[in-house]
């Protein structure tokens, strides 16, 4: 069995949804929520980089949308 970490960090990125107008329904959102999740995805190896350095991983992550930002959390371990 593989030894869990012994530390434990998180990472939080976020980007702000550029939304033009109202949108009345979730799904109205789905092109910029995407390219939003795109653009977080293409930082993230320059943004793990001093933490892999140090011997952290990413151990799980979470997403959320909160008033026109995407929050993504990341859980690191070493």
């Amino acid at each position: 069995m593989d030894s869990m970490p012994g530390e434990y960090r998180t990472c939080v990125l976020t980007r702000r949804l550029k939304l033009h107008g109202v949108v009345e329904t979730m799904s109205e959102q789905v092109p910029e929520v995407r390219e939003a999740f795109r653009a977080l995805d293409q930082q993230l190896p320059d943004r793990m980089q001093p933490f892999a350095r140090e011997g952290w991983r990413i151990l799980s992550n979470s997403h959320s949308i909160y008033n026109g930002i995407l929050i993504v959390t990341l859980l690191l371990g070493r």
